[in-house]
Protein backbone atom coordinates (compact mmCIF):
# COMPACT_ATOMS: atom_id res chain seq x y z
CA UNK A 1 0.00 0.00 0.00
CA UNK A 2 1.53 3.61 -0.67
CA UNK A 3 0.82 6.51 0.84
CA UNK A 4 -0.94 8.37 -2.11
CA UNK A 5 -1.69 8.00 -5.95
CA UNK A 6 -3.04 9.69 -8.43
CA UNK A 7 -6.35 10.41 -9.74
CA UNK A 8 -8.21 11.96 -12.72
CA UNK A 9 -8.94 15.60 -11.56
CA UNK A 10 -5.95 17.58 -12.91
CA UNK A 11 -2.81 18.81 -11.42
CA UNK A 12 -3.93 21.45 -8.79
CA UNK A 13 -6.42 19.08 -7.44
CA UNK A 14 -4.42 16.43 -7.57
CA UNK A 15 -1.49 17.90 -5.33
CA UNK A 16 -4.19 19.11 -2.86
CA UNK A 17 -5.85 15.25 -2.88
CA UNK A 18 -2.55 13.68 -2.70
CA UNK A 19 -1.18 16.31 0.40
CA UNK A 20 -4.65 15.51 2.06
CA UNK A 21 -3.78 11.65 2.05
CA UNK A 22 -0.21 12.07 3.41
CA UNK A 23 -1.24 14.30 5.72
CA UNK A 24 -4.04 12.06 7.46
CA UNK A 25 -2.53 8.91 7.25
CA UNK A 26 -4.83 7.75 4.64
CA UNK A 27 -3.41 4.47 2.99
CA UNK A 28 -4.34 3.89 -0.60
CA UNK A 29 -3.88 0.57 -2.97
CA UNK A 30 -4.38 0.05 -6.69
CA UNK A 31 -6.45 -2.17 -8.00
CA UNK A 32 -7.44 -2.47 -11.51
CA UNK A 33 -5.76 0.64 -12.51
CA UNK A 34 -8.61 2.29 -10.23
CA UNK A 35 -7.27 4.06 -6.27
CA UNK A 36 -8.85 3.18 -3.31
CA UNK A 37 -8.87 4.52 -0.33
CA UNK A 38 -8.52 2.61 3.49
CA UNK A 39 -12.28 3.24 4.36
CA UNK A 40 -11.28 3.09 7.98
CA UNK A 41 -8.36 5.61 7.53
CA UNK A 42 -11.08 8.01 6.39
CA UNK A 43 -13.51 7.75 8.40
CA UNK A 44 -10.79 8.48 11.41
CA UNK A 45 -9.37 11.48 9.25
CA UNK A 46 -13.26 12.30 9.38
CA UNK A 47 -13.50 12.25 13.20
CA UNK A 48 -15.31 9.30 13.52
CA UNK A 49 -14.38 7.88 16.96
CA UNK A 50 -13.45 3.77 16.51
CA UNK A 51 -16.99 2.56 17.59
CA UNK A 52 -18.75 4.04 15.07
CA UNK A 53 -16.44 3.71 11.96
CA UNK A 54 -18.33 0.67 10.51
CA UNK A 55 -21.52 2.39 10.62
CA UNK A 56 -20.11 5.59 9.26
CA UNK A 57 -18.73 3.70 6.51
CA UNK A 58 -21.96 1.84 5.78
CA UNK A 59 -24.09 4.84 5.97
CA UNK A 60 -21.97 6.94 3.87
CA UNK A 61 -20.29 4.53 1.32
CA UNK A 62 -21.54 2.60 -1.54
CA UNK A 63 -19.06 1.40 -3.75
CA UNK A 64 -16.92 -0.52 -0.66
CA UNK A 65 -14.83 -3.17 -1.62
CA UNK A 66 -13.73 -5.63 1.12
CA UNK A 67 -10.13 -6.73 0.19
CA UNK A 68 -7.71 -8.90 1.87
CA UNK A 69 -4.07 -6.66 2.25
CA UNK A 70 -1.02 -9.08 2.87
CA UNK A 71 0.25 -7.36 6.51
CA UNK A 72 3.61 -8.99 7.68
CA UNK A 73 2.72 -12.28 6.16
CA UNK A 74 -0.81 -12.18 6.80
CA UNK A 75 -4.12 -11.18 4.59
CA UNK A 76 -6.01 -8.41 6.34
CA UNK A 77 -9.09 -8.37 5.71
CA UNK A 78 -9.62 -4.43 4.78
CA UNK A 79 -12.29 -2.23 3.46
CA UNK A 80 -11.58 0.38 1.01
CA UNK A 81 -13.78 2.99 -1.71
CA UNK A 82 -13.23 4.53 -4.46
CA UNK A 83 -12.56 8.53 -5.28
CA UNK A 84 -16.46 8.94 -5.71
CA UNK A 85 -17.22 7.24 -1.93
CA UNK A 86 -14.40 9.58 -0.65
CA UNK A 87 -15.97 12.83 -1.87
CA UNK A 88 -19.17 11.31 -1.26
CA UNK A 89 -18.48 10.63 2.39
CA UNK A 90 -16.41 13.99 3.11
CA UNK A 91 -19.96 16.14 1.95
CA UNK A 92 -22.30 14.16 3.89
CA UNK A 93 -20.49 14.25 6.91
CA UNK A 94 -20.80 16.86 9.28
CA UNK A 95 -18.09 16.44 11.59
CA UNK A 96 -15.35 19.51 11.86
CA UNK A 97 -12.45 17.51 10.36
CA UNK A 98 -13.82 16.67 7.25
CA UNK A 99 -13.84 20.41 6.39
CA UNK A 100 -10.80 20.65 3.71
CA UNK A 101 -11.51 17.79 2.11
CA UNK A 102 -15.35 18.78 1.38
CA UNK A 103 -14.34 22.60 0.96
CA UNK A 104 -12.04 21.63 -1.29
CA UNK A 105 -14.97 19.22 -3.37
CA UNK A 106 -17.70 21.99 -3.47
CA UNK A 107 -15.29 25.11 -3.89
CA UNK A 108 -12.22 24.23 -6.07
CA UNK A 109 -13.52 20.89 -8.17
CA UNK A 110 -16.81 21.97 -9.03
CA UNK A 111 -15.37 25.89 -9.91
CA UNK A 112 -12.69 23.56 -12.07
CA UNK A 113 -15.78 22.13 -13.98
CA UNK A 114 -17.72 25.00 -14.37
CA UNK A 115 -15.21 26.96 -16.02
CA UNK A 116 -14.29 23.74 -18.22
CA UNK A 117 -17.76 23.73 -19.50
CA UNK A 118 -17.77 27.14 -20.20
Amino acid sequence: MSQSQSNDLGSQPKSFLQSYLIKQNIRTIQMDGTTYYVAKDVARSFGYADASLRNAINLHCVNRKRVHIKYKSAPIPTTVINLTDLCMFALRCRLKPSEDLRYWILNKVIERFQSQSA
